[in-house]
């Protein structure tokens, strides 16, 4: 897939900059590959814990048509800073993805996303198209599925979705990531995820949820960070659980 992209049709990516910003550089490094950024808003949420401005600045020279950055007053936290991001988002686009510090991207993820935002835009029970699948290869990397496990490493989500399935019903003391994944298992929903991963999750310290114990359990065996234009299609099969 070749991205040629209208004025309406230009990607918004959301990120969320916190305890884990040491990992910033290598994540925008990624983006700077990504075929299509030049074309996309990339707009920042930074938490208020950088003095010496090193990371605004970083931020500030990040790939983009337009960036966008602003350090949020007071603290927000893992649950409300994405989700403050997601609604900055929807004022600017009807389809956002939300991406971290911690998470590195291939150099075909926004012509993934713009291929699956088309195509299930109308698909009944599909909530959000994730970039992210943990597990060993699933299929070739032009190839994806639907599956009932949602991964919050790079995903997007339509402004109707969002309202009707995310907004109000955020956050979780397991983590807004968990609270999704049961709400999406309750309903009978699905995501779609490529059979290869197009991000990554590097985060191994700071986090409020994730310890250097449990850091490998997150860490994609389907990564690669370069993929050529692809014709995605999708396999004829769900993935049931979480790498499988």
């Amino acid at each position: 897939m070749r991205l040629e992209l209208g004025e309406r049709d230009r990607p918004v990516v959301v990120f969320t900059v916190g305890g884990r910003w040491t990992y910033l550089a290598e994540t925008l490094q990624s983006w700077g590959k990504v075929r299509g950024v030049q074309y996309a808003t990339m707009v920042f949420l930074v938490e208020p814990q950088d003095p010496g401005g090193g990371v605004l600045s970083l931020c500030h020279e990040a790939p983009g048509k337009l960036v966008l950055v602003s350090e949020n007053r007071a603290r927000r936290g893992v649950a409300g800073n994405p989700w403050h991001a997601m609604q900055t988002g929807f004022r600017l686009a009807d389809f956002v993805i939300l991406a971290e510090e911690d998470t590195p991207v291939s150099s075909d993820v926004l012509e993934y996303f713009a291929w699956a935002r088309d195509e299930y835009a109308g698909r009944p029970g599909i909530k959000a198209i994730c970039a992210h699948q943990i597990g060993e290869p699933l299929g070739g990397e032009d190839e994806v599925m639907l599956s009932r496990h949602f991964s919050p490493v790079v995903w997007g989500t339509w402004r109707h979705q969002w309202a009707g399935h995310f907004r109000d019903h955020w956050g979780g003391p397991q983590g807004w990531d968990a609270n999704v994944n049961e709400r999406l298992r309750a309903g009978n929903g699905r995501v779609v995820i490529p059979a290869r991963s197009r991000s990554q999750h590097i985060g191994e310290h700071g986090g409020a949820h994730c310890t250097p114990e449990y850091f490998p359990a997150t860490v994609s065996r389907s990564w690669s960070s370069s993929y050529g234009p692809q014709a995605y299609r999708e396999l004829d099969r769900v993935q049931q659980e979480e790498g499988k």
